[in-house]
C-alpha cells in the first residue's frame, strides 16, 4: 500500500471521526441526554486523545475492504498491525491517565 496514500486516509479518518463523535455527541445532548461525555476534555463529546483510534480504525476498514473485494490476503498482516497499533494506543492511554 502507498505510504502517502494510508498517511493522508489516517489524518481524514482522525479528522471524520473526531467530528463525527462530537456532532452525534452534541446531537444526543441537544434531543436529551448524550451517552458519552468526556469530562476531562475541553471539547466535551469528543477527545483529541481517540483521534488515532478513529485514525487506525478506518484504515482497517479500508484494508479489510481491499482483503475481501482483491483477495489479497497479504494486506491482512496490515490490517493486524492495524490492530495491534491500536491496542498498544489503549494501553498507553489506559496506563498514562
Amino acid at each position: 500500500m502507498n505510504l502517502k496514500k494510508n498517511i493522508g486516509l489516517f489524518f481524514l479518518f482522525c479528522g471524520w471521526g473526531l467530528f463525527f463523535e462530537w456532532f452525534f455527541g452534541f446531537f444526543w445532548s441537544f434531543i436529551g441526554s448524550s451517552p458519552w461525555i468526556y469530562p476531562n476534555s475541553s471539547l466535551r463529546y469528543t477527545s483529541w486523545k481517540v483521534a488515532p483510534l478513529w485514525g487506525f480504525g478506518g484504515l482497517a476498514i479500508v484494508g479489510l475492504s481491499k482483503v475481501i473485494k482483491e483477495r489479497d490476503r497479504r494486506t491482512l498482516i496490515y490490517v493486524g498491525i492495524l490492530q495491534i497499533l491500536s491496542m498498544l494506543w489503549i494501553a498507553m492511554l489506559s496506563a498514562v491517565f
